[in-house]
């Protein structure tokens, strides 16, 4: 009984050694292309923000969002361009 208890300790700590898996080594690689879309397009946006240490940081903070937001709406107009230019050459409707 005693190695049938040893056997299942392991067998539990082994699992659960899975589960803590830091995400930056478990999380999946983006694609490098997608029917022909440039791999830039696919990043993530960058969300990131500073930390608000003094009252000027609030402003610095609202003008890295604001830039990321734009980078991040550019992304989706290309990928959209894309998409309308991909429907064209298929000829697919652009509702299906």
């Amino acid at each position: 009984m005693l190695k049938f208890g040893n056997i299942c300790l392991a067998l539990s700590l082994l699992s659960c050694a899975g589960c803590s898996t830091p995400t930056e080594i478990a999380s999946a690689p983006q694609p490098s292309t997608y029917r022909g879309m440039p791999a830039g397009l696919l990043e993530r946006c960058d969300t990131r923000d500073i930390e608000l240490v003094q009252t000027g940081d609030i402003v610095t903070s609202r003008n890295l969002n604001k830039k990321n937001l734009k980078e991040c709406a550019e992304k989706v107009d290309a990928i959209r361009a894309h998409d309308a230019r991909a429907r064209q050459v298929n000829g697919a409707s652009p509702n299906h």
